[in-house]
């Protein structure tokens, strides 16, 4: 629970945990919105959930969305800016 509250926060208010700073990324909607609860609830439950290896499907997805990216409808975006 306080992991979900911790990932789920930050996501929903800017899109960033402290490493995803760091890596001058975020994870946004599809629409590059920023994402709900729900979408957040969705994302931590089912990354939980797979171990990680919902992260593999992004060496065969188009898009290099994960799993976890696809059933919460969203993704991570990296700020092109130097």
């Amino acid at each position: 629970m306080v992991s979900f509250l911790f990932y789920g926060w930050f996501w929903t208010h800017g899109g960033q945990t402290l490493g995803l700073r760091a890596w001058k990324a975020k994870v946004l909607t599809i629409n590059q919105r920023p994402i709900s609860w729900t979408q957040a609830l969705v994302r931590f439950m089912t990354a939980f959930a797979s171990c990680g290896l919902g992260l593999l499907w992004i060496l065969i997805d188009k898009q290099r969305r994960s799993c976890h990216d696809h059933l919460s409808k969203t993704a991570v975006f990296f700020d092109s800016k130097k």
